[in-house]
């Protein structure tokens, strides 16, 4: 009795044990899929096209196909069953209708034989029950192409013959992919399969698709990036579509697109600020589908502070060492470092996730010398602190050690085009000076190789007196009763030494481009050493950040110096110029500015002129203060509760800020402390002053907002 055209095309199987997933596709693969494994009992669904454009099909109108699947973790797959597509073949009120079970079936471990119709299928993929993660590869070989030409015919049928009868006479590849059915050898199972499949042919090829980060724009440095965005190159066969996604980003769009004719094609996606995975899939008009990855870690903006003066301390605290340090000025960046005054500061910062050495830096600098260079034109513009100045190995000024920090940077980092400032108090007229340079993101040379300095994102400045400090007036000139507050004892001991070997002609003070000596410092009225001009030229910085507001009362006329050839802060007046109220045209060289400051109870607000006994004055040479004596000029400091932070009044902290809508502005107080009229405060309870505030943690919570992360 005849068969029936449904028994005599019934292939034949056997259920095989598990053995190794293949290392590599089998010979003859024209098309690979590669997806995610989805959530436990859950499959991804890739839909394959098979169209008549891709196919030549068998008499019977039938593809065999065998499909192999591998998983990332070596695992096994739960594949199939392959049905025709609901949402190209809908069928009202019907589930999608399974391909019977006569056309497909198992073929050893993870594989599947399926003989497919012309049509649109689904062909569900999962990794079972258990809570698995990472990748599948599927790849599909025409059943019989044994010698991998996209065509099955007598070839094929001739090899599988030969090695049926030597499975020595190909190699193990061509061998284990003609073991159709699966179960470990090539028999007249395997070439019954082939023959049934005779004269099948594709124009399918795997499909090329890679993916790496623009060069042209993403470069990864030891695996990072500083950017919010990483832009993708796509390259692989033409006219393919692909889809992008961070994986890191719950709420990330995924993009698409396709790659067009010239194999290439570009994307950008957000990253998140640490660790990052990137997928993007290629695939094409049948089903393929390549998955790749991209790992990439995105770190803040490279954070720079800048301390106060008396923040830098040196290294060595040694007798010698601070010998050493006290007998010389524009001492090397890396004889100092700040002071534990900032370990909060830094330590609450990596705690943020900022690196050490990576994204966080500070600028520790010789406080004693001038702090920028200055010109003939207060306009705004230090128009001499070039870049090749601001970068000069051996610093002449407080902010060259600053422009060495960053030109350091640079140097060793190529994602640092950008930064951060953090400065605190007079620190912050190094940052201003920076900004208001034409060194400001100028380019230096160092061993014949050009860098660019940094462009400057944004620029919080604590506790800084933009307007200059009273008090400094009296150090400039001789008296330093309020120079140092709880240090000036321990200072002034350490430099009278030194002035006194100056003064009796048996040391100097090496200085940057100059030598305080005996002559340099004897008064050419009385010829005698003069602890005024030793002063004026080894704490030269004072002079420039005298206030330059009217703060100084002589004969009850508030006045300033700003006139003064002898007494002018030259560089404020310059840093100044051009900022009226509300109106700071600086503040437009960079992206964000903030200026936070705290009040606290009591502050000196002016210099009353005096003449004669009744004060005390502390100058070089004396151990202590002492009193003034009858006709001597003197200045009094008159202190001020709830106007200042202890060491600037609010005058100069607020500068000419208020009303400026470029700049934001953030006063702190403690509950004490009654604001002053028309000035309001967020409460704290934590230190406000001058560099109390760094310590304060609504401080610290408040920056991290501020900051570029």
């Amino acid at each position: 009795m005849p068969r029936s055209n449904k028994n005599r095309y019934r292939p034949v199987f056997a259920l095989l044990e598990d053995r190794a997933v293949p290392a590599v596709d089998p010979v003859g693969t024209f098309a690979i899929v590669e997806g995610r494994l989805a959530l436990p009992n859950q499959a991804t669904t890739p839909r394959l096209n098979f169209d008549r454009g891709f196919f030549r099909y068998s008499p019977k109108g039938t593809v065999a196909v065998k499909i192999i699947g591998t998983a990332s973790d070596g695992g096994d797959l739960t594949m199939g069953p392959a049905a025709y597509d609901i949402l190209n073949n809908p069928t009202p009120s019907k589930p999608p209708r399974i391909v019977p079970s006569v056309h497909q079936f198992p073929a050893g471990r993870n594989s599947q034989i399926v003989n497919f119709k012309v049509g649109k299928f689904t062909f569900p993929i999962s990794g079972g029950w258990s809570n698995r993660t990472g990748t599948y590869h599927v790849a599909m070989q025409l059943v019989g192409d044994a010698n991998g030409d996209f065509v099955v015919n007598q070839a094929d049928f001739k090899l599988i013959q030969g090695m049926i009868r030597n499975p020595a006479s190909v190699s193990a590849q061509v061998y284990a992919s003609a073991d159709y059915d699966g179960n470990g050898t090539v028999n007249n199972r395997d070439l019954n399969l082939a023959r049934q499949n005779a004269n099948v042919n594709t124009t399918l090829r795997p499909l090329s698709f890679s993916t790496q980060f623009n060069p042209a724009v993403t470069v990864p440095f030891n695996g990072y990036v500083r950017s919010s965005t990483a832009s993708i190159l796509m390259t692989g066969s033409p006219n393919i579509s692909y889809i992008a996604t961070n994986l890191t980003i719950p709420s990330s769009a995924e993009v698409g697109g396709m790659v067009g004719s010239t194999g290439s094609a570009t994307t950008t996606l957000p990253l998140a600020m640490g660790a990052n995975v990137i997928s993007v899939s290629g695939f094409d008009g049948f089903g393929q589908s390549r998955e790749t990855a991209l790992a990439i870690e995105r770190a803040p903006t490279a954070l720079v502070i800048v301390p106060d003066v008396v923040g830098s301390v040196p290294v060595d605290t040694t007798q010698s060492g601070l010998a050493a340090y006290y007998g010389n000025l524009g001492v090397p960046q890396s004889s100092l470092d700040i002071t534990g005054e900032y370990t909060v500061l830094l330590s609450s910062l990596i705690g943020n996730g900022y690196v050490l050495g990576r994204d966080l830096f500070y600028s520790a600098y010789d406080w004693r010398i001038t702090q920028a260079p200055v010109d003939a034109t207060p306009d705004g513009t230090l128009s001499n602190l070039t870049a090749d100045v601001l970068t000069q190995t051996t610093p002449a000024y407080q902010v060259s050690y600053f422009g060495n920090t960053l030109a350091t940077m640079v140097m060793n980092d190529p994602t640092i085009n950008t930064v951060d400032l953090v400065a605190v108090a007079s620190g912050s007229m190094l940052a201003r000076s920076y900004v208001q340079s034409p060194s400001l993101g100028a380019t230096f040379t160092r061993n014949s190789t050009n860098y660019k300095l940094p462009s400057v994102d944004s620029l919080i400045m604590v506790n800084s007196p933009m307007e200059g400090i009273p008090q400094f007036f009296n150090a400039w000139n001789g008296n330093y009763t309020d120079a140092f507050y709880a240090l000036t004892a321990n200072i002034i001991a350490n430099v009278n030494v030194i002035y006194a070997g100056v003064a009796a002609g048996t040391s100097v003070v090496n200085g940057p481009g100059f030598v305080i000596d005996k002559a340099s410092i004897t008064d050419p009225q009385t010829q005698q050493p003069s602890p005024l001009l030793f002063g004026q030229q080894y704490f030269a910085y004072f002079r420039q950040s005298i206030a330059d507001y009217d703060f100084l009362s002589i004969n009850s006329v508030l006045g300033n110096v700003n006139s003064d050839p002898l007494n002018s802060p030259n560089l404020l007046l310059d840093l100044n110029a051009g900022s009226t109220t509300a109106n700071n045209p600086w503040l437009s060289r960079v992206n964000n500015s903030s200026a936070t400051f705290g009040v606290t109870v009591s502050t000196v607000t002016q210099l009353i002129q005096q003449t004669g006994t009744g004060g005390t004055v502390w100058p070089l040479g004396q151990s202590a203060p002492i009193a003034t004596i009858a006709g001597q000029v003197w200045y009094q400091s008159q202190v001020t509760a709830n106007q200042g932070n202890g060491v600037s009044p609010i005058t100069t902290l607020f500068g000419r800020f208020p009303g400026d809508s470029r700049i934001n502005l953030q006063v702190w107080g403690s509950p004490a402390v009654v604001p002053p009229v028309g000035i309001s405060f967020t409460p704290t309870n934590f230190p406000v002053s001058q560099i109390g505030l760094i310590n304060n943690r609504d401080f610290l919570d408040w920056l991290k907002l501020r900051l570029t992360m």
